[in-house]
């Protein structure tokens, strides 16, 4: 599958919104046809590539081209001149049908690929943060030293709009952190989306990788909203807690309290009543 897309990366907090938000430019090539529109600057590709052998294949078009590239973690990163797009897609193309792999190419130097977004967890330094350092920082070493995974609980996350590319993007996460697989299901209790939102999709693989990252023994539900209005997202709360789908439910989203007043519920309440957390 070739992914062509262009976004900013921000941490920024928007209340009401998810806690990560993308800014999204015009989309410089149709996904459908795989041909350039307005293709033009500097353009950034990435290589899904935990096999071997699927990484030679690939390593060896770049050097054949004379494209640079780094390969660490099962992902190849290139970068490569418009004028190179064509040959470059039609090629990857090709090797994509031959050994299965996937990647993605993106316009400019901002990359949009859903799984490199998990890093947003990054500190003052710049250096993006493992689940080891995570589980370290917050002591979760200390469970796992016993053995205590988060094996027979489960974490149930509510988002809207959810993310199209989630079971690429969890298991890219999961291969270059280390990770098991997940045990993933998605639920659409009031039917999918009628619309992509890609800030909700970086929402969406982020909270369901790192809730993976650090419970990785814990089955992970998703329910997702097929908008951002709060009552909507307030349903799909209401719908996880009655039909008692797990054991935590878990929202990075809500909207901002009166100033010196108390902040709405987002189904806390509802969830201790139920005997939920």
């Amino acid at each position: 599958m070739l992914i062509l897309s262009s976004a900013y990366l921000s941490t920024a907090s928007v209340s009401g919104k998810p806690s990560h938000s993308v800014k999204p430019e015009p989309v410089a090539a149709t996904a459908s046809s795989g041909q350039p529109v307005n293709v033009t600057g500097i353009w950034s590709g990435e290589a899904y590539v935990p096999d071997a052998t699927q990484a030679a294949y690939v390593t060896g078009l770049l050097r054949q081209m004379g494209i640079n590239y780094t390969y660490a973690g099962s992902l190849i990163s290139f970068t490569f001149p418009a004028s190179a797009y064509s040959e470059i897609a039609g090629s990857l193309s090709a090797i994509r049908q031959a050994t299965g792999i996937e990647y993605a190419l993106s316009s400019g130097v901002h990359y949009a690929v859903p799984y490199i977004v998990p890093p947003l967890q990054v500190g003052s330094s710049g250096i993006y943060y493992t689940p080891s350092q995570i589980a370290k920082a917050y002591q979760f070493d200390e469970a796992y030293s016993e053995g205590v995974y988060g094996n027979g609980t489960t974490i149930v996350i509510v988002d809207a709009y959810g993310d199209p590319n989630l079971n690429y993007d969890v298991a890219a996460f999961d291969n270059i952190t280390g990770l098991p697989p997940i045990n993933l299901k998605v639920i659409y209790p009031m039917g999918e989306p009628a619309q992509y939102n890609s800030s909700w999709a970086v929402e969406t693989s982020t909270d369901v990788e790192w809730a993976h990252a650090m419970a990785p023994g814990a089955r992970v539900i998703l329910v997702v909203a097929p908008s951002a209005d709060s009552n909507v997202l307030q349903q799909a709360v209401s719908y996880a807690v009655d039909e008692r789908l797990g054991n935590v439910i878990s929202l990075s989203w809500g909207p901002a309290g009166e100033p010196g007043g108390p902040v709405p519920d987002g189904g806390g309440e509802q969830g201790v009543r139920a005997g939920r957390s």
